[in-house]
């Protein structure tokens, strides 16, 4: 196809826009049909009544139509491109102007089956049961959110079932016994049910190197009675654990970990604050090996921020793919289809992304969380940059890594992590902690 660096084609004809090459003479440009006009106005002739052959205009003859169909031809890609755009385009433009009203006819649609969904609770005793079976079947599949427990849990368990043997952390096999399981200590409890998967006091000064300070082990037990009661108040839980039933919940619970997030780490001169950068240090394995010079947040504030204080979370592993929704409706929908409170559900910030990551994955020794782009509720802004950035926490060779992006990270084949915010449950903070 003729360009305008090389205008001119093989037979002398000019290129689709009329134009002549630079080494063509005057009088090539002039060659004359029977009516005096030159070849170029011609081409645009023909040209503007191949444009009326679209519209509704009596049919229109051309002259030339050997002119006419090479002119069509080199025309047709620009047209299609143009088509194709005009396509694009329209949707897509009108998607961009309306994107908070997507947002919030999002919230809407999630507000208005929540209430239908309280809806079809209260009236389920007065109405049809049929009827309400299958509201109920089509709200579970618009929600499509994962629930800590499955509808058919087995619950014939009896209290032999409970007195099997269970191994302590110290690798000794020990009886349950006959005490009552709700009489037990609260650490015990959440053991038996947890496993090895309850990251306690204990475990986290192994991992630490030291135990945490005094004030920090206060805390931890005084709050642990919090999440019990945050527990006890799912309902499904709450059945099983005064019935005694702990198959059920350790397999409800099989995904989840329960931790305690110190305020404050044990350092050889003293306690200090909890941030990235100290978990750097006490944790060297579970991050980039690089100098702190060298990363590219190393200067940003939430590099040095710790948490305000020290509080426990039950952490899914999986996480909620957020692809087409909203992480805070994510989330919204996961505290309902757990009949949990809103508040006790937030958004990771990049510390808590990054503290559980590093802990977990040491107590467990393996990379426990789904492979996912972690959207945090952190934000940042560069000098000279009008918008502020999100941070997004991943998993690359194993390692902890921090980005961040304007918008939500896009899914490639190159780097297979779907945009998602995994799921964090603290029973024991309350919103002005």
């Amino acid at each position: 196809m003729a360009t305008r660096d090389n205008a001119q084609t093989q037979d002398g004809s000019p290129s689709a826009d009329g134009s002549m090459s630079e080494d063509s003479s005057p009088e090539s440009a002039v060659l004359s049909s029977e009516g005096g006009e030159t070849l170029s106005e011609k081409v645009l002739s023909l040209a503007r009544r191949i444009t009326s052959l679209a519209e509704d205009d009596e049919d229109v003859e051309i002259e030339d139509p050997e002119l006419g169909h090479r002119v069509a031809l080199l025309v047709k890609p620009y047209v299609d491109r143009l088509v194709t755009l005009s396509r694009l385009l329209n949707p897509v433009g009108r998607i961009i102007e309306n994107r908070d009203q997507i947002d919030e006819l999002r919230e809407e649609i999630a507000q208005d089956v929540a209430s239908v969904e309280d809806a079809s609770q209260d009236l389920g005793e007065i109405v049809y049961t049929t009827l309400i079976t299958e509201l109920q079947t089509e709200l579970a599949a618009v929600k499509r959110d994962r629930k800590l427990f499955a509808e058919q849990d087995e619950d014939g368990e009896d209290e032999d079932a409970l007195a099997e043997t269970v191994q302590t952390d110290s690798g000794q096999d020990r009886r349950l016994g006959r005490v009552p399981f709700l009489e037990r200590p609260i650490f015990e409890r959440l053991g038996l049910i947890l496993g090895p998967r309850f990251i306690d006091l204990d475990r986290l000064a192994g991992i630490f190197g030291a135990p945490l300070p005094d004030d920090e082990i206060d805390i931890a037990g005084q709050r642990a009675e919090r999440v019990w009661e945050g527990l006890m108040r799912i309902e499904r839980f709450g059945v099983y654990a005064r019935k005694e039933q702990l198959r059920p919940l350790r397999r409800a619970l099989r995904d989840y970990v329960l931790l305690y997030r110190t305020a404050r780490l044990p350092g050889p001169d003293g306690p200090v604050s909890c941030s990235i950068r100290r978990l750097r240090g006490c944790l060297p394995a579970r991050f980039v090996g690089s100098s702190e010079r060298s990363l590219w947040y190393s200067g940003l504030p939430f590099y040095r921020d710790s948490f305000p204080k020290g509080h426990w979370a039950l952490l899914d592993k999986q996480y909620l793919n957020c692809t087409f929704r909203q992480p805070k409706i994510r989330l919204m929908m996961y505290a309902r289809a757990n009949a949990l409170p809103a508040e006790t559900l937030r958004q990771k910030s990049v510390l808590e992304d990054v503290y559980d990551r590093a802990v977990v994955d040491a107590a467990t020794d393996t990379l426990f969380f789904d492979s996912c782009n972690s959207l945090t509720r952190t934000t940042y802004q560069q000098k000279d940059e009008p918008t502020k950035k999100q941070v997004h926490v991943y998993y690359s060779d194993g390692q902890i890594r921090i980005s961040g992006k304007r918008g939500i990270p896009h899914w490639r084949p190159g780097k297979p992590r779907w945009p998602g915010v995994l799921p964090a449950i603290v029973f024991d903070q309350r919103p002005s902690d």
